[in-house]
């Protein structure tokens, strides 16, 4: 009985136990049940499934809990099936713990393929999926941190450009009020200078005239004569003067008694009457020649004037000769001697011989010694001042000359003002534009102005130059792929368009996307269309306080998912 009683005990004891882990088991299977209906949700929608019954996104139906995830499609927005591959148009959501939780389609569960780090869109186990989130996360996680740290060090970068934009804005703005302020100073400058040059040009214009007008007219010299021909035709206008003279002095009654002197004068004997005629004739050169050649030919006149008897007007004239100071004859012949130049000479009346030489008869050119005598001290007499007048007045030549360069110094000085002036111009509409173009929201992107950025993408280089163009570059040859157009995307993009023409298709143009960095750089260059080009450009102009704090977040989320996969490997 005791032994009865103690299998009975124990029994009993046995037959509690095994009611406990039915009912332990019937928990941990409704508990396993939960789990896997609530496969693939979103965690802001698990309230939606909490209930009896739960409801369609679209609101269309209404099912009993048990419809849902049960493997066949009762919504039409595919809601009731998140977990399966039921509806196509279903959302499987990917926790992946340790890593970045994403949403995929449903008609990527169960299909064999592992699209989630965690494995879980392949719950029925017909291929196995390494947890690789753990993997993922921490490089997930390093590159988290590191644009964390270039963003917060581009921020500052960003900073800087900012000041050094305000000083460039401040300096171009000084600049151009400068600029300003001289330009009127020159204008009036060049107005008065244009005044002047105006009356210069009048009074040039007035003396060139009056010299003009002062100048013996010349003959019109049609073609140019040879030397000999020249004097061969002088002497004949002479020799036909000559004769002029002499016709008109023989029938002259008034000098009837000179021409009857003038025959008793040939009676003379013949070396007296060729010492006259030579004394008539001689050079300007011979009478301004040496002092030496003039006192020999006066001593010889001297001795010969002792053995001859003169008349009362030979006598005349050797005392209004004598009679000029100092031998100042001697000195203006000498001067007018210096002015004529040339080998010819000139008596005073008009006529040139050449040295000795003689009538082509053997006689005198003239009929009337004394006449030609008396016609050729007037002459002298007049020369003195007419020389000392030429000498010491410039010639219309060099009055012409001076005024010229005056006028040509005016001129100069007007050409160098109007070249201030179009400087002054040029730089003030410069700056102007300086000024008035976008660099950005706080002008963050002006330190980028007049410089150029380059990566090389196979045999292709591809230069950017801010506010400028942008080109591809192969050798020595270069393709515009556009010109500055502007930002775009609200300061997160640049645009360069109307580049050049491409073959059979649009002009070139390029897509720039900034995004933030340490330092200036083109990473990607690429040609989705033909002709039309897209890019990254790195800069820390784009490192705004906005993208900081999102850099911050995602490097924030990545720490907390890595601290997550741990606790869950633990558990």
């Amino acid at each position: 009985a005791t032994c009865m009683r103690t299998m009975m005990g124990a029994s009993a004891a046995m037959a509690w136990t095994l009611a406990v882990l039915w009912t332990l088991g019937r928990e941990v299977q409704a508990s396993a049940g939960s789990l896997d209906r609530m496969r693939g949700v979103h965690p802001s929608d698990v309230g939606l499934y909490s209930g009896g019954q739960f409801a369609c996104k679209d609101g269309s139906k209404t099912f009993h809990i048990d419809r849902f995830n049960d493997d066949y499609c009762d919504c039409v927005d595919g809601s009731d099936e998140p977990g399966t591959n039921a509806c196509r148009n279903g959302k499987f959501y990917c926790k992946n713990y340790g890593h970045q939780a994403k949403t995929i389609y449903a008609s990527f569960v169960d299909d064999g393929i592992c699209d989630c780090c965690d494995g879980s869109d392949e719950w029925s186990g017909k291929v196995t999926c390494e947890n690789s989130c753990l993997k993922l996360g921490e490089e997930k996680r390093k590159e988290a941190e590191k644009m964390a740290e270039a963003a917060k060090n581009g921020f500052e970068t960003r900073i800087s450009y900012i000041r050094e934009a305000s000083k460039r804005m401040k300096e171009w703005s000084e600049e151009l009020h400068e600029q300003k302020e001289a330009l009127p100073p020159v204008d009036k400058e060049l107005e008065i200078l244009e005044q002047r040059i105006e009356v210069a040009e009048k009074v040039e214009k007035e003396k060139r005239a009056a010299e003009r007008a002062a100048m013996p007219e010349q003959p019109p010299v049609e073609d140019e004569v040879k030397p000999s021909e020249k004097q061969t035709t002088e002497n004949v206008d002479f020799e036909r003067e000559d004769e002029e003279n002499m016709h008109d002095e023989a029938t002259n009654d008034e000098d009837v008694e000179d021409h009857e002197k003038m025959e008793s004068e040939e009676e003379l004997d013949p070396e007296e009457l060729g010492r006259r005629v030579a004394s008539r004739w001689t050079t300007d050169e011979a009478a301004a020649g040496s002092s030496h050649d003039w006192d020999d030919d006066h001593s010889d006149e001297d001795a010969d004037h002792e053995d001859e008897d003169y008349s009362q007007e030979d006598y005349d004239y050797d005392h209004d000769y004598d009679a000029d100071d100092d031998g100042a004859y001697l000195d203006d012949a000498n001067d007018l001697d210096g002015v004529d130049g040339g080998d010819d000479a000139n008596d005073g009346s008009g006529f040139y011989l050449e040295d000795d030489e003689v009538d082509p008869v053997g006689a005198p050119r003239s009929l009337s010694v004394r006449a030609l005598w008396t016609n050729t001290l007037d002459a002298l007499k007049t020369l003195p001042s007419l020389v000392k007048k030429m000498l010491s007045s410039p010639s219309p030549a060099t009055l012409v000359a001076e005024d010229s360069r005056g006028l040509d110094a005016l001129k100069k000085e007007e050409k160098d003002l109007q070249r201030k002036k179009k400087q002054l111009e040029q730089r003030i509409n410069e700056l102007t534009q300086w000024l008035e173009a976008d660099y950005g929201v706080e002008r963050e992107f002006l330190p980028l102005k007049d410089k150029c950025f380059s990566t090389k993408v196979e045999k292709y280089t591809y230069e950017v130059c801010p506010f400028k163009d942008a080109k591809q570059k192969e050798g020595h040859g270069s393709t515009q792929l556009g010109k500055w157009s502007g930002f775009s995307d609200n300061y997160h993009g640049m645009s360069f368009t109307n580049g050049q023409h491409c073959w059979q298709g649009p002009n070139r143009s390029l897509k720039v996307k900034l995004a933030c960095g340490e330092k200036e750089e083109v990473t990607k260059i690429e040609e989705p269309s033909r002709c039309e080009y897209v890019g990254v450009f790195v800069t820390p102009a784009a490192c705004s306080a906005s993208f900081v704090a999102h850099s911050l977040k995602v490097h924030e989320e990545a720490e907390a998912a890595a601290q997550l996969a741990s606790m869950h490997e633990e558990l």
